[in-house]
């Protein structure tokens, strides 16, 4: 493992070494083997995708590739790694900080580092060299860190992905996109610095709110930090400048409306299972009236901006002097009434604010 003066954070170059002796080769050994201009002789990464294409080929498979890895079924993901003997210096920072909190646990971060590191092959997206880089993996010390999240933790991360998949990414057209990876890592972070008392499940809603608020502080200073190596920044080669201003616009809509954005969720039709939840719920239990016009502004809210607008007035003087039986009723019924597919479509372009 060399680290070059042209590798960013969480790369290297393989320098290749002679079979019969620990000293440096001294010709090329086959056609991904690459002579730089200092004279050593390294590794390029282009060789597996290149062996897995021929031999998808040769025995007239598909081949598929997404990003580092080279399968010849959609089903797998497959990587080829070599895995690191010692812990690469970008991670040791991650052992030593200051926390505040109880996770990770002293155990787990002594699991951690006996589990180490892999490079896998994938130069950086900015680099001039990325076909000799190989990039720091710490897969496994992530694998580890979710085996230890509980039921809780697992609901906002899910909800991260589903905001991620059917609200963020469309709205971004296309245009850059927020990853399962990038969700992931705000969960470590909120995990880390919320106290164990917040993730219980009347407070889902407050811990799914904290790492929103932590991507939008990230799309502000324009630096995503990776989790275990913080000098990496996740934005690179996902998301520009301008891709960076419309995911804070998205963020912001997602956030003042206190998560409504989640009826438009279409996976599972969550969106539509979440709304009839609310006033199911609020019927059984016959709950105060203001409290279910707090639960159901929330979820409504997002209707404001394409539909409810104009029509505002009229519902709450209709619902103004209703019993909380009523209104719920009342309400369920107006959303069963409206068009409601028009609506649901979330390619439809969500208005910018500000």
């Amino acid at each position: 493992m060399v680290k070059h003066a042209t590798c960013s954070p969480q790369h290297y170059r393989l320098q290749e070494i002679r079979p019969d002796l620990p000293l440096p080769q001294t010709f090329l050994r086959n056609k991904f083997s690459v002579r730089d201009a200092d004279g050593k002789i390294y590794r390029s990464n282009r060789g597996v995708g290149a062996f897995i294409r021929q031999l998808a080929a040769d025995i007239n498979m598909p081949y598929f590739n997404a990003g580092p890895s080279h399968s010849i079924s959609e089903m797998f993901d497959c990587v080829h790694a070599y895995r690191c003997e010692t812990l690469p210096v970008e991670c040791e920072s991650w052992f030593t900080r200051p926390r505040h909190g109880i996770w990770p646990t002293q155990e787990m971060l002594q699991t951690a580092r006996e589990l180490g590191c892999f490079l896998i092959p994938d130069g950086h997206c900015n680099s001039e060299y990325s076909s000799l880089e190989w990039r720091v993996s710490p897969s496994l010390i992530e694998r580890h860190l979710m085996f230890s999240m509980h039921l809780i933790h697992m609901h906002c991360y899910v909800t991260l992905k589903l905001l991620k998949k059917d609200i963020i990414n469309p709205y971004l057209n296309g245009d850059g996109k927020l990853t399962s990876f990038h969700c992931k890592t705000a969960l470590f972070y909120a995990r880390e610095q919320l106290l164990s008392e917040m993730w219980t499940a009347d407070r889902l809603f407050d811990c799914i709110l904290y790492c929103l608020n932590l991507i939008r502080d990230w799309t502000i200073s324009r630096h995503y930090p990776h989790y275990i190596m913080d000098e990496v920044n996740l934005f690179d080669g996902k998301l520009n400048s301008e891709q960076r201003v419309r995911l804070r616009t998205v963020l912001d809509i997602i956030m003042d409306t206190h998560l409504a954005p989640l009826a438009f969720v279409k996976t599972d039709n969550l969106g539509v299972r979440l709304l009839n939840n609310v006033y199911s719920v609020a019927i059984r239990d016959m709950k105060p009236r203001r409290s279910i016009h707090h639960e159901i502004t929330g979820f409504l809210s997002v209707f404001g901006f394409v539909y409810l607008a104009r029509h505002m007035r009229v519902i709450l003087e209709e619902a103004a002097d209703q019993t909380p039986d009523k209104l719920c009723l009342y309400l369920h019924s107006l959303i069963n009434a409206m068009p409601f597919h028009q609506y649901t479509d979330t390619t439809v372009s969500m208005p910018c604010v500000g």
